[in-house]
């Protein structure tokens, strides 16, 4: 008998702001994703063997080194798209994140204003 067995939508977020995770969370909801947080490079490394859909990364997050976490979810197979976002002001921030292969930088009020839009867009299909 084969089981037809139905992948979770998934969204990794490496998120510690409240004001931030709460948005996550219910943008997450409303699209119909389940939000799995990471806090450490450790269950960082261990989420991403989960095939999660889409990485959301606060770059202001200091529980991990976000540039070696954009190289691993980039490296593993099947990687997921990146959404990073961080304080409009820091370029050279914004421009790490991109070399380390995030897909996706934007501003803190642009992640506010267009969370959605930007999951739509970025969500591995």
């Amino acid at each position: 008998m084969v089981m037809n067995v139905e992948k979770h939508k998934s969204i990794l977020a490496i998120v510690s702001d409240i004001f931030f995770s709460v948005q996550v969370d219910e943008t997450a909801k409303r699209l119909g994703y389940r939000v799995d947080y990471a806090k450490s490079e450790q269950e960082v490394s261990e989420k991403l063997a989960l095939h999660p859909d889409l990485i959301i990364l606060d770059l202001a997050d200091e529980g991990v080194q976000w540039d070696n976490m954009i190289q691993d979810a980039k490296t593993r197979g099947n990687p997921a798209p990146v959404l990073a976002f961080g304080h409009h002001m820091d370029l050279e921030v914004r421009d790490r994140a991109l070399k380390a292969g995030a897909d996706a930088v934007v501003s803190n009020a642009v992640f506010s204003k267009d969370l959605q839009r930007l999951v739509e867009k970025y969500v591995k299909k």
